[in-house]
């Protein structure tokens, strides 16, 4: 936040909200140094987001963060899909069709 705050805004609003867009995305402080590094970082976020609205940021972020936690809860209880569900409170069917769309897969043993 402090580096927000300190960072000379020379656009207007428009590339504040780009960067934090991004931030969502992307998550964490390695986001905050790529944007607000002196290589155009902001102006680059800027530009990849002119044509994507924020409802559709927040649902692609929502989705990979949903996929992240359901591939931690599987890895948890050893990709039990019953015990995950559990777990998720979800049922079994939604937790097979999440974990299609998610395209997850288990780790081959060896």
């Amino acid at each position: 936040m402090a580096r927000l705050v300190q960072h000379a805004w020379r656009g207007n609003v428009r590339e504040l909200e780009n960067v934090i867009r991004r931030l969502v995305v992307l998550e964490g402080e390695q986001a905050i140094d790529g944007l607000m590094s002196g290589h155009g970082g902001a102006v680059a976020a800027s530009r990849a987001f002119d044509h994507e609205s924020l409802r559709a940021v927040a649902r692609r972020g929502a989705q990979e963060a949903e996929c992240r936690a359901l591939q931690e809860v599987l890895d948890g209880v050893g990709w039990n899909r019953a015990e995950a569900a559990r777990i998720l409170k979800v049922s079994y069917k939604t937790l097979l069709n999440k974990i299609g769309e998610c395209r997850l897969q288990r780790m081959s043993r060896v």
